[in-house]
């Protein structure tokens, strides 16, 4: 029996947070390091990002250089822990799962023919917790996380090879779909010949998302037939044009 592999993106394609991963790292960059910079380092854009390469830029846009960004990592990951459990905590209005999420993640972890992972530019701790919250958790064992490599290409491969480690199953690039909403989603799949799924509920620009050309574009995913339909399709094995995997991840 063929196997899919389905990967899914956090921020924007499953839940929306309602702004608490931005608040909790700017909460912990000022605990950590200089408070009166955090304005500048507020001007990072998040969208498609890992939260590593975030890190970088946020700590660059603060003047901290390289060295202490490294020195401090460990208290800033535990900063940003504590802050985020804080945040999510407060329920604001736009925290919420996005629609058609539940019914599509109930009916793909039903299938002999599917298997579900993330694929996030977060942290795991980050990721766990963003979750949790929404009791989205349950849905998923494994995948690639923000910590997992240099950037989101690499965060994709390494997604499937835990995904195949943990069911056994050796997934071919044809049969991993990447769900996803902004257009580093999409790139991250077709650099690695995966198929690309593209939701408009987060984080992408106006158009961006239909110009990076996904092989499936959804306003949301509350049509779960239509999804999965897509998914499952006869051809889906279709390799893409002028693809190919980045070396650096």
């Amino acid at each position: 029996m063929r196997i899919h592999l389905i990967l899914f993106d956090i921020d924007g394609t499953l839940v929306d947070a309602g702004g608490a991963g931005r608040r909790a790292l700017l909460r912990a960059f000022g605990e950590v390091f200089d408070p009166a910079s955090l304005s500048s380092a507020g001007r990072v854009p998040f969208g498609g990002k890992t939260d590593v390469a975030i890190f970088r830029e946020m700590a660059h846009e603060m003047g901290v250089d390289a060295a202490s960004l490294e020195s401090k990592r460990a208290d800033l990951e535990r900063a940003y822990e504590a802050a985020l459990r804080h945040e999510l905590r407060i329920e604001g209005p736009r925290q919420r799962v996005l629609p058609g999420v539940l019914a599509l993640l109930d009916a793909l972890t039903t299938r002999p023919d599917a298997r579900v992972g993330l694929l996030t530019g977060n942290i795991a701790i980050g990721a766990r917790l963003k979750l949790e919250r929404f009791d989205l958790f349950r849905f998923f064992d494994g995948g690639g996380f923000g910590d997992d490599a240099k950037n989101r290409r690499g965060v994709a491969r390494a997604a499937v090879r835990d995904m195949s480690k943990r069911t056994g199953i050796d997934f071919p690039a044809s049969d991993v779909v990447v769900v996803g909403d902004t257009d580093n989603d999409v790139d991250c799949a077709r650099a690695n010949r995966f198929r690309s799924f593209a939701v408009d509920t987060g984080f992408a620009t106006p158009g961006s998302l239909a110009k990076a050309r996904p092989d499936a574009l959804f306003d949301d995913l509350s049509d779960t037939n239509a999804v999965l339909k897509t998914i499952f399709e006869t051809g889906s094995d279709r390799a893409h044009e002028g693809a190919g995997s980045d070396p650096s991840g």
